[in-house]
This record gives structure tokens, C-alpha cells and sequence, in this order.
């Protein structure tokens, strides 16, 4: 390719917001893909209809329903997947590995931003789920038939909220039996009373049993909900596979340092996007922003509204003993107090993969607000929370002692904006530019779907309205705090600082 081409005034200069090298290891990523350090070819490639850059769960998604869905307006799109690291080594690689219905979430939703949206978005929860299982039935992994369901070891189960402090389990109940209640008389006013079947998967229990029913010593209350557990990175990587033998081309360690406008008077190029790689320029159709906490690398105007923030996580294993433990089945958040919470995963081997300790930290800012470096650990969390964390918690383990071991330790980035929500959709003022990032520590509810909408975006040209996503997840300008003004830790930061 002739990289001479003539560039108009650039749209991203170099921004400090590149993923950094090294990083530490989480346990997810100790069985490396073939792909891992994958590229298609030498060079980067001349000329894309789709360029996806980052190939954590957002960029494997969007890029499996471009090449799925049928409605399109582009046959057979050629689609280009560039990764700054290697594949999946961002928040997917580093985050908990499930995801759930979220009743909390819901019905703080329905406080903010009323009944109706309350339904749309647990409907839109309760769909993810669903899709996930199916995408992962159906994709096979090897020659063997070995589908992706098994490979990541997906598994459909349960999931409960923890609430320890009793005044905050009283504030929940009240929140969520009015958020139920709202929910239920739009549903019958407008004839939808079917949207409600979800209810029936929810259920919030208290009382003196609460402690033997979650097996967690203290609780107060709980909500128990629908969930998927999996590894995350082999979901994404299955995924990779699979795009790639349908025509997709995947780039790793191939960050995209700038990206420029062609000039209209270029013969053959006109309006397409040029991308800056180590390895080459491509020129680009459209573009899919996927990268979540580092969105503002090439679009600086999200520089204040998508904040990076830094969390830990751990793998806990059990030493071979004679004493008897509890096998956990489901997934948790434990909620220690409003502003406090911790995720906990059990693994198939028994092993426990455990996230937060912002208790120890949230106050100190330079630990972990406005952070990208996933390289080094955040001091203390290990020695002072992790290690122990299953005798003084679950019922059945009290008796763990040093048969208890945290083997692993990892950091990562996730993205944060102020109202909770991603942005979704078009680049504000762009024709051709998508976003989908800042998923607040909770991409894995919601990103299939958002792909799937992306996907049909660019591939059907339809509008973000007629996607079926949250309203609430457009990128609208009036989201997008200017640059230059005062970045301040949003509301929902303050209060806690979950994956």
C-alpha cells in the first residue's frame, strides 16, 4: 500500500491511553490461544469495509454478528480486528467471569429513570442470557465437535446479592418492591404482560435462615437471580476463531496509534478513515471503537466522560486436606455496605476467582481513579483481604486455615462514566464512526447485545432506535463532558468501585 497518501487534518493525534506493557497475568489467561499473538498477515491490510479496533468480548461480539446476522446491506464484509496487546488481554481477560440478571441494578435504574425504562433494560438483561447460551451451543471449537459452550465451560445457574448491612438491605427491599410494583402497572396499561415472566426468576429473601440459604455469615437479605459463569477469555477467543474462518482477519500486538480523514479529492479513498499501525495503514469504511477504558486513545473527546479505573481480582484454590468444605454452585456480590461490594465466581475445579478490596483503596484516588496501568498490583489487597477471605466469609469454611491459598493476583482496567451507562451507537457528529465502551464493570451483562445492535448499525444501516437497546445507552453529546473541563470522580464512582 502506498502510505504516502494525503491526509486531511487528523481526527486523534497520539493520546496516552495505550493499554500498558507488561501486564500482570490473571489466572484466565494461563492457557494461552493459539491466537493469542495472531496476526493475518505481515502487514496490516490495504483496505477494510469494518475495522474493529480491540478483541476483548466487545470486538469479538460485534465482529461474530457482522458476519452472522442476516439483514445487511454489505455482502460479506471484509472486517479487520486490531489489538494493541495480545487478544482478550484487556478487562474480558481480567474480570470475573459471569453475569446476571441484576435486580439491584434494575430497580435502581426504575428510581432514575422510571418504570418503563426499569422493564425495557431487565428485558434486555434477561434476553442476554439467553443469547449467550445459544451462541455458545452453536459455535464449534474443533474438528471433534467440541462446541464453544464446553470449551469455556459455560455453565446456566444462579446468582445471589449479599446484603450484610441491615439498614442498606432495608433500602434495597423498598427500592425493588416499588420498582416491581411500577414495572407491573405499565406492563398491564399497555398490554405487556407477558414482558413480566422475568419476575418469577427473581426472588428476595431475609430473615433469620438468610445466612444458611447463601452461606454467608451476616447476611441480611439477598436476592437470588439467573446467571451464566465461563471463562471469559476462551469465550472470546472461541469467538475469534470462529470470525476468523468466516473471512475476518485479526491483528494483535498492532495498536492503532492515530487515525486521519482522507481527503476528499483522493482518487478511490474518499471520506474512508486511515489507521495508523506500527505494522501499516489501513483505510477503513467504518470503524468500531472497542476498547472500552481507552476509548479516548483515538477519540480524545471521551477523555472526560469514559474514566479508567483500576481493579483487582484473585484466584483462590484449596490444598488437599481432610477437612470438608462447602462446593458453591452459584455466583455472588457481596455487599458489605452501599458503598462496598466484592464478586466471587466458583470455578468447576473448585477454585474460586474473587474480586473488590475497594475498601482498602477507594479513598486513595492515585491507586486506582483515572488509571490504565494493569501492570503492577495494588499494594496490600492480597495480604490484607483476599488471603483469608473464604474462612472469615462462607459458612462450611471457617475451618479452612492455610488449606485456604491465593495463587494468583491480577489487576485491571475498566471504564466508568457518570450515569452508569456505556456509550452506544454512532460517534456523536460522525457517519461512520461506532462506539462501545465504559460498561462500568459490567460488560459481561451487557455487551453480546450491544454488539449485536453495532453489528446491525453498520451491516443493515438502521438507527440506534431501531436496535431495541436501552435509550439510555446512546452516545449523545449531551453525554460527553467537553474537554478541558474539570474531570471529577462521577457520583456512582464515589460510592463504589465494582467489576
Amino acid at each position: 500500500m502506498d502510505n504516502t497518501i494525503p491526509m486531511a487534518s487528523s481526527t486523534s493525534e497520539p493520546h496516552p491511553r495505550l493499554p500498558t506493557k507488561p501486564s500482570t497475568t490473571p489466572y484466565w489467561r494461563t492457557q494461552p490461544s493459539p491466537l493469542d499473538s495472531f496476526r493475518s498477515s505481515d502487514t496490516a491490510p490495504e483496505i477494510v469495509d469494518v475495522a474493529i479496533i480491540g478483541s476483548g468480548l466487545s470486538g469479538a461480539c460485534v465482529a461474530y454478528h457482522l458476519l452472522s446476522d442476516p439483514a445487511s446491506s454489505i455482502t460479506n464484509p471484509t472486517i479487520a480486528i486490531f489489538e494493541s496487546r495480545q487478544a482478550c488481554s484487556g478487562a474480558t481477560g481480567r474480570n470475573g467471569g459471569h453475569t446476571k440478571l441484576a435486580p439491584r441494578f434494575i430497580a435502581s435504574h426504575g428510581s432514575k429513570y422510571g418504570p418503563a425504562a426499569a422493564l425495557e433494560f431487565a428485558l434486555f438483561l434477561k434476553e442476554l442470557i439467553g443469547e449467550m447460551k445459544e451462541c455458545a451451543e452453536s459455535v464449534v471449537v474443533d474438528v471433534e465437535g467440541k462446541t464453544l459452550m464446553e470449551e469455556c465451560e459455560m455453565l446456566v445457574t444462579r446468582s445471589w446479592d449479599v446484603f450484610l448491612d441491615e439498614e442498606h438491605a432495608g433500602e434495597v427491599e423498598r427500592e425493588w418492591i416499588e420498582a416491581a410494583s411500577a414495572m407491573r402497572e405499565v406492563a398491564k396499561r399497555e398490554g405487556r404482560d407477558c414482558e413480566l415472566e422475568w419476575l418469577g426468576e427473581v426472588q428476595f429473601v431475609k430473615g433469620e435462615n438468610v445466612e444458611k440459604i447463601t452461606s454467608i455469615r451476616g447476611a441480611k437479605a439477598a436476592f437470588s437471580c439467573p446467571a451464566l459463569s465461563l471463562w471469559p477469555y476462551k469465550f472470546v477467543l472461541g469467538l475469534l476463531q470462529h470470525v476468523l474462518n468466516l473471512g475476518a482477519k485479526l491483528y494483535t500486538l498492532t495498536p492503532v496509534t492515530s487515525m486521519e480523514r482522507v481527503p476528499g479529492d483522493t482518487a478511490g479513498a474518499k471520506g474512508l478513515t486511515a489507521l495508523r499501525t506500527p505494522r501499516g495503514t489501513t483505510l477503513a469504511r467504518k470503524v468500531i471503537f472497542s476498547t472500552n477504558a481507552y476509548a479516548s486513545n483515538l477519540l480524545p473527546q471521551y477523555s472526560n466522560t469514559i474514566i479508567p479505573g483500576r481493579g483487582t481480582a484473585c484466584r483462590i484454590v484449596r490444598q488437599p486436606s481432610t477437612s470438608e468444605y462447602t462446593q458453591l454452585v452459584n455466583t455472588y456480590n457481596i455487599h458489605g455496605s452501599a458503598s462496598s461490594r466484592e464478586y466471587l465466581v466458583p470455578r468447576p475445579d473448585g477454585s474460586i476467582i474473587l474480586g473488590g478490596g475497594q475498601a482498602l483503596y477507594r479513598e486513595d484516588k492515585q491507586r486506582w481513579y483515572d488509571m490504565i496501568d494493569d501492570g503492577t498490583l495494588i499494594e496490600g489487597v492480597k495480604e490484607k483481604w483476599f488471603e483469608g477471605y473464604m474462612g472469615r466469609t462462607f459458612r462450611g469454611w471457617e475451618l479452612s486455615g492455610e488449606d485456604e491459598r491465593v495463587d494468583c493476583v491480577w489487576t485491571g482496567i475498566m471504564g466508568y462514566t457518570e450515569d452508569s451507562f456505556p456509550h452506544v451507537g454512532l460517534v456523536p457528529g460522525e457517519t461512520d464512526h461506532f462506539i462501545m465502551a465504559g460498561f462500568n464493570g459490567s460488560g459481561m451483562a451487557m455487551i453480546f447485545l450491544v454488539a449485536r445492535g453495532i453489528a446491525r448499525m453498520v451491516r443493515g444501516g438502521i438507527s440506534f432506535e431501531e436496535t431495541g437497546l436501552p435509550a439510555v445507552f446512546k452516545s449523545v453529546q449531551e453525554r460527553i463532558k467537553a474537554v478541558g473541563d474539570n474531570a471529577e470522580v462521577p457520583t456512582r464512582l464515589k460510592a463504589e468501585l465494582v467489576r
